[in-house]
């Protein structure tokens, strides 16, 4: 595989962090083009972990923020970045209505645990994203 995957983080919170830790550590494969917040205090904070991280790993550094899902998912939907896999740190009550979006994107997803905070939402998740084949 000689393409490195592009990654954008949903959610800055603390959980955040082990995910950023993965990709610097796998940064040959694999490439964080964006993370999301609602919170800009949340997404100042990490982009700044991120910009520190990337710096001591002697890693390039082209990050974009967005405050919004919808945005991430505009700037995805019209060729502005490439997502190749989301990842879903928000909330667990969020994580089926984002995933779903995600999908209809035609993003693939991984999400925190867990999965959604009940089996009719996982069930609608796993269908739709096997409908859109992410």
């Amino acid at each position: 595989m000689n393409k490195k995957l592009n990654f954008a983080i949903l959610g800055c919170g603390r959980i955040s962090k082990s995910h950023i830790k993965a990709i610097i550590k796998e940064e040959k494969r694999c490439n964080l083009i964006a993370i999301c917040d609602k919170s800009s205090e949340n997404l100042n904070k990490t982009f700044s972990y991120i910009r520190e991280e990337f710096y001591k790993n002697n890693i390039n550094f082209d990050l974009l923020k967005f405050e919004s899902f919808e945005d991430l998912l505009y700037a995805h939907n019209n060729k502005q970045i490439n997502i190749d896999l989301l990842i879903i740190c928000t909330p667990s009550g969020l994580h089926c209505k984002q995933t779903i979006d995600a999908a209809k994107s035609s993003i693939n997803v991984c999400t925190e645990k867990p999965m959604a905070l009940n089996v009719k939402d996982c069930i609608k998740m796993i269908r739709t994203c096997k409908q859109r084949n992410v």
